[in-house]
């Protein structure tokens, strides 16, 4: 008689991360592969997402309540969650190149404001400004979205210290499949952020994410990951 043994399945930690765009959500996304339970039910989410919103935007992004009404119900609560939060002036110029860099996105961008022109950063903050209050354009929703709810995320990383809050956090939750070194995917390449900004784009910013500066105490000159310290102006006055 043949003996028939279940199939092997590998043990993974599970947790949840939720993926706010342009957060180092890529590179943590990518490392914690089938750790992370957003992915083990990525199929479930495409057939199920609210589709004005999860279009171009993978629906691996979704947000905390989106995830237990369509997805895991109460059991949520049970599991170990986490997200990234980055400055909002660094976030938008990574964001705006993030955009620049995928002919596909910013093509529907300028079909869908009659742009004949190049997408200029000045340009995006006002396409951001006057989308802020729009629940389908995703590039203008604060990052706090993304942190509360019913089952909000139990521990919220900076991406300005991401390796070190990452690695810490692995080893103070015990996260024993997950390694502890982060790679650093889909990285854009720019100057300082405070490189790109004068006094009206730096205001218009400071409103659409006005939430998120309050709720997690950034400032338009902090230091970051990348650039430990803002480069000098010189020549002109940037306020």
């Amino acid at each position: 008689m043949d003996i028939i043994f279940p199939e092997y399945e590998e043990f993974h930690t599970k947790v949840v991360f939720y993926r706010i765009p342009k957060n180092a959500s890529t590179s943590i996304y990518g490392h914690l592969g089938r750790a992370n339970l957003i992915e083990n039910y990525i199929d479930k989410l495409q057939e199920k997402t609210d589709k004005n919103i999860y279009n171009k935007i993978h629906p691996s992004h979704i947000k905390p309540d989106e995830f237990k009404d369509l997805v895991l119900g109460e059991e949520l609560k049970n599991f170990f969650s986490f997200s990234s939060v980055r400055n909002p002036w660094d976030r938008a110029v990574s964001l705006y190149f993030s955009i620049s860099k995928n002919k596909e996105i910013k093509e529907d961008i300028k079909r869908y404001y009659n742009i004949n022109k190049d997408l200029s950063f000045s340009l995006f903050c006002s396409i951001l400004f006057e989308r802020k209050d729009d629940p389908y354009f995703i590039a203008s929703h604060n990052q706090v979205l993304w942190t509360q709810g019913k089952y909000p995320p139990k521990r919220i990383l900076r991406f300005e210290n991401i390796n070190d809050e990452f690695s810490n956090m692995v080893k103070d939750y015990n996260l024993v499949t997950v390694s502890q070194a982060l790679p650093h995917k889909n990285k854009t390449k720019h100057t300082h952020y405070s490189d790109y900004y004068n006094t009206e784009t730096k205001k218009l910013i400071a409103e659409i994410f006005e939430e998120d500066i309050d709720t997690f105490n950034y400032s338009f000159n902090q230091k970051d990951a990348d650039f430990p310290k803002p480069k000098e102006q010189q020549g002109f006055l940037r306020i």
